[in-house]
């Protein structure tokens, strides 16, 4: 947030995009040169079956993107999209499901601790990301600082988060993870009650202790999560379980965003 507040500032708002480009370009060299080549093995393609996962990730994802935009069900653009997604959707499990060769493990649900994870996560991201994508809305419109100044203030969020993900590491050996994760709920949710106090009367005070406590609950809380939600899956299904439990935590992002959006907007018409 603090680098797009200053590109923002600075540049061109289409820089934020063209920002990843060196990143992406030194990824694929890295990739190149340093990952070893896995073993390789011919599989049949199930086309159709990724045709449908297209229509149906990309519908649910466009229906949470522009359902606030359009009026949700009120508009027949989102009432077609999500009737596509729900079709989509539906057939590509039950083709998943029947098939020999599926394109998703969904057998992975199957283990208790992979799918309360994956719940976990999604309601997670959900929370935080949703708050976290309207506080530099409130506090340019209302606190009225310039976008540079709101960039800084989510500073201290991402050392102290930065530091949780350091420390954490070493006290999964000694404490009971269950034990670390509900300690970062907590410090979430004492962030969250921090920030809820802030007003356009306060301070710069509010928005840093908050993120401050809110960053270290986060890091907190997801090192020991994604770690702990691959350890009953079998080896040769880490890349499966890995791939649903990112995807989790993008929908939870998702309709985070979705959610939070909708209700501001709401809130807003009724006031």
């Amino acid at each position: 947030p603090t680098i797009g507040g200053y590109i923002t500032e600075n540049m061109n708002w289409r820089w934020i995009f063209y920002i990843n480009t060196p990143f992406c370009i030194a990824s694929f060299i890295l990739a190149m040169f340093v990952i070893d080549e896995t073993k390789r093995f011919k599989r049949s393609i199930d086309c159709i079956g990724i045709l449908l996962m297209v229509f149906g990730i990309g519908g649910l994802q466009l229906f949470l993107d522009q359902g606030n935009n359009k009026g949700w069900l009120s508009s027949e653009f989102i009432v077609i999209v999500l009737t596509i997604t729900v079709i989509s959707l539906l057939t590509f499990i039950i083709r998943t499901i029947r098939s020999k060769n599926p394109l998703v493990d969904f057998s992975l649900y199957k283990d208790r601790n992979f799918t309360i994870c994956n719940i976990v996560i999604m309601v997670f991201m959900g929370s935080m990301l949703g708050l976290i994508s309207l506080q530099p809305i409130f506090l340019e419109n209302l606190h009225g600082y310039p976008i540079l100044t709101t960039g800084l203030l989510f500073i201290p969020r991402g050392i102290s988060s930065a530091v949780a993900m350091i420390v954490v590491t070493p006290i999964m050996k000694k404490i009971d993870v269950r034990i670390i994760l509900i300690t970062s709920l907590f410090l979430c949710a004492l962030g969250s009650f921090v920030l809820a106090h802030d007003s356009i009367q306060t301070s710069y005070n509010v928005p840093i202790i908050g993120g401050l406590i809110q960053g270290f609950g986060m890091g907190l809380f997801m090192v020991p999560i994604v770690t702990y939600s691959l350890l009953t899956i079998p080896g040769n299904k880490y890349s499966n379980g890995s791939g649903l439990f990112s995807y989790s935590r993008m929908l939870g992002n998702s309709i985070g965003v979705s959610a939070f959006t909708t209700i501001l907007t709401r809130e807003n018409q009724i006031n």
